[in-house]
């Protein structure tokens, strides 16, 4: 398979990708602000935003045979031209039931964004060589985490300017740019067998319990965290910033970038730190801690 070495075919996808992260991060954080100030109930916003990451699991199994079996350029049009209608539809609901109209996009884009983040890595490796491949990741990286930190900045202080269907609006703008972007990719296809979403889930709890049970239990242990990380950053944050000390708009975007950065500096230290870190070397970290300590065996957590 000839793959795609081009520029003129990776900005395309880095643009089409920024825009869109833009759009989809600004829409959710206006969102969250939109449902704390209409309701003022911590509960009601906590049920929304959860509603949201249920249909993004339900979906996310079935998006990976989605992807491999229909054109990747034709699926980054779709979905985003998906986001666009649903952000239009919106803005033309939200007058008449605001609540519902919410809860429904919320619903909807859950599942469209299941399939977004896998689509992309998919494509990563069709357009640029293997020696290639972590330059591009890389780029792909920045590019969302960019995406992250800069949409509550602009959508915060957006927000204490303008409407929220304003917001909207240009939210939508930013996705047409996106879907203009996307349509001059060139994205080859490749033959590959394809099985159905069940057997691959079947292959999978099959591999972790057979042969791959210590990435089983790491994945256990970041789905823990994530969990954990999640319910914080998603529900306790805006509660706790805008409800209880009513942190202005503009304040509270900073705040959600400042987390973005967080992780953008969690990944730029994490190849240190893995360096100098080794689990199976962790039991000398108690001997430091504890003289008396004795260890005759080192201690395996996976």
């Amino acid at each position: 398979m000839k793959k795609v070495i081009s520029k003129k075919y990776i900005k395309p996808l880095l643009v089409g990708l920024f825009f869109s992260n833009i759009a989809t991060n600004s829409v959710q954080f206006i969102i969250s602000l939109y449902i704390l100030d209409q309701t003022g109930s911590t509960s009601l916003f906590a049920n929304i935003m959860a509603i949201a990451l249920i249909s993004k699991i339900i979906y996310t199994p079935l998006s990976g045979n989605l992807i491999d079996r229909y054109s990747k350029k034709i699926l980054m049009v779709v979905l985003d031209s998906m986001y666009l209608i649903c952000t239009l539809i919106l803005i033309l609901a939200v007058h008449h039931s605001a609540i519902c109209s919410v809860l429904i996009y919320n619903i909807i884009i859950g599942a469209i964004s299941s399939a977004e983040t896998p689509l992309v890595q998919a494509s990563v490796p069709l357009l640029v060589e293997k020696q290639d491949l972590m330059v591009m990741n890389g780029l792909v990286s920045q590019m969302t985490v960019l995406s992250g930190i800069l949409a509550p900045m602009v959508a915060g202080v957006a927000y204490q300017v303008f409407s929220f269907t304003t917001i909207l609006l240009l939210s939508s703008l930013f996705f047409i740019i996106a879907i203009i972007s996307e349509i001059t990719l060139k994205i080859p296809m490749i033959d590959q067998e394809i099985k159905s979403s069940l057997a691959n889930f079947k292959n999978v709890l099959t591999f972790l319990v057979s042969t791959g049970k210590k990435t089983g239990k790491l994945a256990l242990l970041a789905g823990v965290i994530n969990f954990i990380v999640t319910a914080f950053v998603e529900v306790a944050v805006p509660v706790l910033f805008r409800l209880k000390y009513h942190v202005a708009s503009n304040i509270f975007g900073l705040i959600q970038a400042g987390l973005a950065f967080g992780i953008l500096l969690a990944a730029m230290l994490t190849p240190l730190i893995v360096k100098k870190i080794k689990l199976n070397n962790v039991y000398m970290v108690d001997c430091k801690i504890n003289p008396n300590a004795v260890r005759t065996k080192k201690i395996s957590f996976l």
